[in-house]
């Protein structure tokens, strides 16, 4: 094989040139297939059921309604109140006092006969003895018997009619001084025996019955004895008309003489002792009184005198003592009167007599005592008695012996009249009445007028009757007699019969029938629970109130009448009535159930001009109410623009004949109008009665409704009770709904966007750079096939949001706000507007924030349209931008089906139209494509509509669009590094930010950055790239995009003056200076809390203090 040799010579390259060469970079921009396939969610669009076509279908659930407390429950929270006024009785001021004073002489002559036979005088000078046959004569002889009548004065009570006559009187309560008694005394002034069987009675009669007010009685009173009991009281007492004091006694007659005689003597007792402490025992030989009993003393004191009484004792406490303090310890049994003992007494016989009359017995031991009685002088000697020391029944100075004794007893055959007796019997006997509290009377039958408030029931219900539930809750159902009084003083015959209601088997009736007595209370509860509750005119006539009848009647009686002048008669009751709740009622009702509302989503976002030509509402109804049931269904469609459009569907529900039955109802709606068709029960196949009611004159029908494209479905769902029949407990009414339209449509022209847009892939630091410094020119090519029955056109926007207006009017702003409100949550009263001016936005002058749109107003495109939002306030805010990149022809499809076969429908797309079409693209929006961040993609539809015909949308149409966009670019420079950027993003202007919190300052690194500076400028017209006038906030520190920065921390911050604090920039840098970038607009710092100064007031602040240059 020939070889040659080449040479080459590099010593020319000195002129080479590199040469240049152009390379093209495609990114794909939007690449989707929008296929109505993709519209069958299977929540509000389904397959038809050839699986060809589509069809909205919106269904759901009209949940059962059951009736209850609200129609079975009347509530009535009413009180019944009676009151019959009392009137004022009269006052009686009759007072009564009678005195009986008398004295009775038992020897009226005033003449006896002594013993001997001579006469003397009652009373005798000197004493008397008279046998005692002639006493017991005088006294069987005397056996008197006194009454004394006593009249009331009577009062006059013809004034109350219903009086027949007065029987008596009730004496007034004590009071004080004011007092009603009885009292008696009576005295034995001289008679030899006692008075016996005295009795001193005060007596009325009331209707013939005698009545015993005082009965004062002694059985026996001695001479000189005063027989005066306590005053019997006759306070509250009834008496007659009239009164009588009976009086009635005896006088006893003797078994035995009362003349003195010495029972025992004992005279032989010769020693002398003092008389301290001196005892005798004694007994006697007939029963009787002691007269006296004489002791032999004397008294040699020459100046002192002394007292002396004898103290009887029946029992000996201590028999081997002789000192009587020991023996006698028990009370004495009787005393003799008292006796002086003078001064310079010789020895003789004393006498001690005795007054009481007391019985002493025979073979009763008894003993007397000598003590000195009252206040005597100290023993001076010479006060002696006389004893017989030999014998020991007796003693003195507590030594034994006998005393010197004799004991005189009133036992004598023949009774004495001692000199002074009267033989007279004193009586004093006296009646006191203060006065009357009331008549007794006797009253006549009469009736005393009850008129009773009317209960009405509520005016929204008729009932005929019902059943009352049980069990109920507390105080339902139930009559509570809270009180029924009388104030009569006579028992009064009272009826209360609540007459609509009939008890069950085992209850009571609601029937009061019962006696009012004066200060009783009657309260009683009727349990209504289980009732049946009635109308007593008849089944057919409506409860408008209660049936309530009452009466009262005095009866003929005997009673009291007050005449103290208190409140006399009236009655009065209360009676409440809190609410009734029924089982079942049968009544004629005019009563809604509450209604059922909800929204349901509509149609997608800008799909306004199709008219569903086939459309049809079904309500299926089940009711299980014994009553005509009017069902008022309504549903509204709402489109974007807000407009409404309504279609209402009015019918009477098939009504069940028998308790818990159900009936069933189809309700349908359709172009031909509204059809009711009515079954016996929810499995019935066939109805049994059918109505078609078509639509009226500029009335909306369902197809109306769908063609107006709502966005959202409100259903309202109404249901009432309107006429007579049986309600229930748990009777329910519901259903289902269920709303079909086809895509079978006539359609107008519309505008959509997609509901998916397509977010473009951010270009790394690298490329974005490469592009933009070596970009030749940039298209955009799109391949659009069409495949859905309309021409049209594409419109391709971009944005650095997901979310795009449909237009730029109005209307579409306004529908693009509401659906933010929906996505983002804005206020209903937020809105927005468009600016394409860059002057509009300049932060300088203007009061729109638009750093979230844009890093730094330079960014700003003139003639791009920019979405402000504005909520009210002073400040606007930049949302996004939406750039429209190209706008291309829709191909029209190339063929449609004729008519309808298996597998097509007439009106249906045939075969697609395809077209391609290329753009070029402006640098601006290469920039705009190429900066910072993800933008979005959004193809924007018109549809010129299908000319008034009807066509069929499948789930095979579609529109196909294969985008993407060219970027020819130079080799020059591709393959120097791409410069580092810093982008300061917070605060990046037109903030307000305390100075004495923490502020975060973030920041964008492109490139490698590693150490940074921050620093702050305060004033007008910072320069970026120059320090002057910038003071650090910190420097040389590790980038992390981000830095806590708090402004009063750093130099300077505190002592600036409000209008600097008001023109503060944020810049950062590398450390060695080589990238930096500032804040795009100046921020405020304040003092407890951010401010409320504008941009534009920033900016002017600065102008007129001289800080800014224009």
């Amino acid at each position: 094989m020939p070889f040659s040799l080449i040479k080459c010579d590099l010593s020319t390259l000195n002129g080479f040139k590199v040469p240049t060469w152009f390379v093209d970079i495609t990114f794909p921009l939007v690449q989707n297939k929008f296929s109505f396939e993709g519209m069958v969610d299977n929540k509000q669009i389904f397959s038809t059921p050839d699986s060809l076509g589509m069809q909205l279908m919106f269904e759901g659930v009209l949940p059962d309604t059951s009736i209850g407390s609200d129609i079975l429950e009347i509530t009535l929270d009413t009180s019944i109140p009676f009151s019959l006024n009392p009137t004022a009785s009269p006052t009686s001021t009759q007072s009564i006092t009678v005195p009986f004073d008398t004295t009775i002489d038992i020897i009226p002559s005033k003449t006896l006969v002594n013993s001997s036979g001579a006469s003397f005088s009652i009373p005798p000078t000197t004493d008397q003895q008279i046998t005692q046959a002639t006493w017991n004569s005088i006294a069987s002889a005397f056996n008197p018997s006194i009454q004394i009548p006593i009249n009331i004065p009577s009062i006059s009570l013809d004034q109350f009619d219903f009086i027949e006559s007065i029987n008596g009187y009730v004496v007034k309560e004590d009071a004080g001084v004011a007092v009603s008694n009885f009292t008696t005394s009576i005295e034995n002034d001289g008679l030899p025996s006692s008075i016996t069987n005295f009795a001193s009675t005060l007596k009325t009669s009331i209707n013939s019955t005698s009545t015993t007010l005082a009965n004062q009685t002694q059985a026996s009173i001695a001479k000189g004895q005063t027989f005066s009991p306590s005053a019997s009281s006759i306070s509250k007492a009834s008496i007659g008309n009239s009164l009588t004091m009976d009086l009635s006694f005896g006088l006893e007659s003797l078994t035995a003489g009362s003349s003195e005689e010495t029972l025992f003597s004992y005279t032989s007792a010769t020693s002398v002792t003092g008389w301290t402490n001196g005892w005798q025992k004694f007994s006697l030989s007939k029963t009787g009184s002691l007269s006296k009993i004489i002791l032999k003393l004397s008294n040699a004191a020459p100046a002192s005198d002394y007292n002396l009484a004898l103290y009887i004792y029946t029992t000996d406490n201590d028999a081997s003592s002789a000192n009587p303090n020991s023996k006698f310890t028990s009370s004495p049994y009787d005393k003799s009167n008292t006796v002086t003992i003078n001064r310079n007494t010789a020895a003789g016989e004393v006498e001690f007599h005795f007054s009481s009359g007391k019985t002493y017995n025979v073979g009763t031991n008894y003993y007397f005592w000598i003590k000195e009685e009252g206040v005597n002088p100290a023993g001076t000697g010479g006060q002696k008695l006389y004893i017989n020391s030999s014998e020991n029944d007796g003693g003195s100075g507590n030594n034994f012996g006998r005393i010197y004794h004799k004991i005189n007893t009133l036992t004598g055959d023949l009774i004495t009249i001692s000199a002074g007796d009267k033989m007279q019997i004193g009586i004093s006997n006296q009646l006191k009445i203060s006065g009357f509290d009331s008549a007794l009377v006797s009253i006549a039958e009469t009736n005393i007028p009850i008129d009773i408030p009317e209960v009405k029931f509520p005016a929204s219900i008729e009932i005929f009757s019902g059943k009352l539930i049980s069990p109920s809750a507390a105080d339902i159902n139930e009559i509570k007699i809270n009180s029924i009084t009388s104030g009569y003083p006579m028992d009064v015959d009272f009826l209360m019969n609540f007459k609509n209601f009939a008890p069950p088997t085992g209850k009571d009736s609601t029937k009061l029938d019962t006696v009012l007595k004066n200060g009783l209370t009657i309260k009683k509860n009727f349990d209504l629970d289980g009732y049946t509750f009635y109308n007593p005119q008849g089944a057919d006539s409506v409860l408008k109130m209660l049936t309530l009848e009452a009466s009262a009647t005095i009866k003929a009686q005997n009673s009291s009448f007050p005449l103290d002048g208190s409140n006399f008669g009236g009655i009065s009751f209360d009676i409440g009535l809190k609410g009734l709740h029924f089982e079942s009622m049968e009544a004629n009702i005019v009563q809604e159930f509450p209604p059922t509302s909800f929204a349901i989503a509509g149609m997608p976002l800008g799909f306004s001009g199709w008219e569903f030509v086939d459309t049809k509402l079904e309500i299926e109804m089940y009711n299980g109410i014994r009553l005509p049931v009017v069902l008022d269904f309504d549903m509204v469609g709402i489109n974007q623009a807000g407009d409404t459009s309504k279609v209402n569907a009015i019918s009477t529900l098939a009504s069940p004949s028998t308790a818990k039955d159900t009936t069933k109802t189809i309700v349908r709606l359709s172009s031909i109008g509204t059809t009711t068709l009515k079954y016996q029960a929810p499995g019935s196949l066939n109805y049994y009665d059918s109505t078609n009611v078509t639509p009226k004159t500029n009335e909306t029908t369902i197809v109306e409704l769908m063609s107006s494209n709502p966005s959202t479905f409100n259903v309202n769902s109404r249901a009432r009770i309107d006429g007579r029949g049986t309600l229930e407990s748990g009777m329910t009414i519901g259903g289902k709904y269920r709303m079909l339209a086809p895509f079978e449509i006539i359609m107008a022209p519309m505008t959509f966007i997609s509901a998916t847009n397509s977010p473009l892939q951010e270009m790394d630091h690298s490329n974005r750079n490469r592009i933009r410094s070596s970009l030749q020119s940039a298209s955009m090519t799109f391949t659009v096939e069409n495949k859905i029955p309309s021409g049209g056109d594409l419109s391709m926007l971009m944005s650095n949001t997901g979310y795009f207006p449909v237009d730029t009017t109005t209307v579409a702003l306004s529908a693009f706000k509401d659906s933010m409100v929906v996505k983002l949550n804005w206020s209903n009263t937020d809105s927005v507007y468009l600016v394409s001016t860059c002057d509009s936005l300049n932060p300088e002058f203007s009061d729109i924030y638009i750093f979230n749109v844009m890093d730094d107003f330079a960014d700003c495109i003139n003639g791009m349209s920019y979405v402000i939002k504005t909520t009210g306030s002073s400040i606007d805010t930049a949302f996004s931008y939406v750039d429209t990149l190209l706008k291309i022809p829709l191909p029209e499809p190339k063929s449609f089906y004729n008519v309808t076969n298996s597998g097509v429908h007439a009106g249906q797309v045939r075969e697609a139209g395809l077209t391609t079409y290329a753009s070029p693209l402006p640098k601006e929006r290469v920039r705009l494509m190429t900066d910072p961040g993800q933008p979005y993609m959004a193809p924007r539809f018109r549809l010129e509509g299908s000319n008034g015909r009807s066509v069929y949308m499948t789930t095979g149409d579609y529109l196909s669009i294969d985008s993407f966009v060219t970027f020819s670019i130079s080799s020059t420079g591709m393959s120097d590094p791409p410069p580092n950027e810093l982008v300061v993003k917070y605060p990046n202007g037109g903030q307000s930010l305390d100075e004495s919190s923490t502020i975060k300052i973030t920041w964008n690194t492109y490139g490698t950055v590693s150490k940074i500076d921050l620093a702050y400028y305060a004033g007008g017209n910072p320069n970026v790239n120059s320090d002057v006038g910038w003071i650090n906030i910190t420097t040389d520190i590790t980038n992390e995009n981000f830095y806590d920065w708090t402004p009063t921390s750093t130099d300077g911050i505190s002592s600036l003056t409000s209008s600097l604090k008001d023109s503060i920039r944020i810049r950062i840098k590398s450390t060695d200076g080589k990238v930096r970038d500032m804040s795009g607009w100046y921020f405020s710092l304040t003092s407890g809390g951010g401010g409320s100064q504008t941009i534009q007031e920033i900016a002017i602040d600065n102008i007129w203090n001289g800080l800014l240059k224009k």
